[in-house]
């Protein structure tokens, strides 16, 4: 694709990798995009820290830090990803530096 009349294709991820994320965590409805790149780094990196993933209105976060207001459309997808995390946290694939909380 690309060429002139055609639709270029990009893609973030290579479509066999998706395709194995996809098979690993069937059930999952939708894995955002901050949990391919985790598991993009674990596959590529030594070790991996992560800062702020998963933290949604239920944790007393901001769902984004350009708008005000969480409409509350990614909460259970947030919620995912962040189940995700702690579970690579307890088998000690990835270390999470939590915000401050005051």
């Amino acid at each position: 694709g690309g060429y002139a009349g055609e639709p270029l294709k990009l893609y973030a991820f290579h479509p066999d990798f998706v395709h194995y994320i996809l098979k690993l965590f069937q059930g999952y409805s939708r894995l955002t995009s901050g949990v391919y790149g985790v598991l993009f780094a674990l596959q590529n990196c030594l070790s991996v820290d992560l800062y702020g993933f998963g933290l949604n209105s239920r944790h007393g976060f901001r769902n984004h830090y350009y708008r005000a207001g969480d409409d509350g459309r990614a909460v259970d997808r947030d919620d995912v990803e962040h189940r995700i995390v702690r579970a690579l946290v307890r088998q000690g694939l990835v270390r999470v530096a939590e915000r401050c909380v005051a």
